[in-house]
C-alpha cells in the first residue's frame, strides 16, 4: 500500500493536438534496477492517475491544488494494489523461481500465459514472498540511415494511418510513417536475488501481436541465470537493435482494462 505522496522517478510530457484537437498525455520512466517493485509501480499509478485526473478537470475548467490530485491518485493506488495482489498468478511463474533446470523451467512454460495485472502481481509477490528485486530497461533503435535530429518532438500514427507531428521537421509524412512501422522497442525485466535471475522481455511488435507468431498472438520471452549465460551479457543483448540469444520460450500475453 501507499499512504503518502511517492518519490517521482516518472515524467509525465502533455503535447497539444497541432490542429487543436485536444492532446496526448505521455507518462514514461527512465531504467532502474534491483529496485522495490512496489514503489516504482506505485510511482508510475500515481503520475499516470494525476495526468488523467488533470485532463478531466481541465475540461471542466477547474483548477484544484496538485496536493488533493495526489492525494485522490494514491487513495486510487491503494485500492488497486489490494486487487492486484488478490489476483491469482499461475503457479508456473512460481515454480521458475524454485527451479534449479533451464529444462524443467522449459516445460514450466510449455503452455504459460498470464495477463497485465496478473504480471504485475508476480512481480511484487516475487519481491515479498522471495526476495527478488526488480530492474527494468527499455532499448529503443531506429531504422539504420536515419538522421535522428530530423525527429520532430512527436509522432503518432492515427488509426487511420494518418500522422499527427509536433515540431519541426524536413521529413515527408510518409517517411514520419516509416520511422514509426520500423521503431523498435525491446522491454526487458529481471527478477534478482544474489547470482540468481529471470529475465522477461518483449519487443513493442511482440507485446502487440505482430510478430510472426501462432497468427498474431501478443507474446513476450524468458530466459534466466539456468541458461549458463551472464545477465550482464544477456542485458547487452537486449539493449542491442538485434539481439542474438538461444531460442527462447513464448509465454502468451493478454491485456485487460486499466480500470
Amino acid at each position: 500500500m501507499l499512504s503518502s505522496i511517492p518519490d517521482f522517478k516518472v515524467r509525465h510530457h502533455k503535447i497539444e493536438h497541432p490542429e487543436g484537437k485536444g492532446h496526448y498525455s505521455l507518462v514514461e520512466t527512465d531504467d532502474f534496477e534491483y529496485s522495490n517493485p512496489i514503489q516504482k509501480y506505485s510511482e508510475l499509478f500515481v503520475m499516470a492517475e494525476v495526468a488523467m485526473l488533470s485532463d478531466h478537470i481541465e475540461l471542466r475548467q477547474l483548477d484544484p491544488p496538485i496536493e488533493l490530485l495526489v492525494k485522490n491518485a494514491v487513495n486510487s493506488w491503494d485500492k488497486k494494489y489490494k486487487e492486484i495482489m488478490q489476483l491469482e498468478v499461475p503457479d508456473a511463474f512460481f515454480e521458475l523461481l524454485n527451479n534449479p533446470k533451464k529444462k524443467e523451467q522449459l516445460q514450466l512454460l510449455k503452455s504459460a500465459e498470464i495477463t497485465t495485472w496478473q504480471f504485475m502481481s508476480f512481480i511484487m509477490k516475487a519481491y515479498l514472498n522471495y526476495g527478488y528485486t526488480f530492474s527494468q530497461y527499455r532499448a529503443s533503435h531506429h531504422h539504420k540511415g536515419l538522421d535522428e535530429s530530423d525527429i520532430p518532438r512527436f509522432i503518432h500514427k492515427e488509426d487511420d494511418d494518418s500522422i499527427v507531428k509536433v515540431g519541426e521537421t524536413k521529413l515527408t509524412d510518409g517517411q514520419l510513417k516509416q520511422i514509426v512501422e520500423h521503431h523498435k522497442i525491446i522491454v526487458s525485466r529481471f527478477l534478482d536475488k544474489g547470482d540468481d535471475w529471470h529475465c522477461f522481455f518483449h519487443t513493442l511488435d511482440s507485446i502487440n501481436g505482430k510478430e510472426n507468431y501462432q497468427g498474431g498472438q501478443p507474446h513476450m520471452h524468458y530466459i534466466s541465470s539456468k541458461w549458463g549465460i551472464k545477465r550482464a551479457l544477456v542485458l547487452e543483448q537486449l539493449k542491442s537493435r538485434n539481439y542474438s540469444l538461444p531460442q527462447l520460450p513464448h509465454i502468451h500475453y493478454g491485456r485487460e482494462n486499466r480500470e
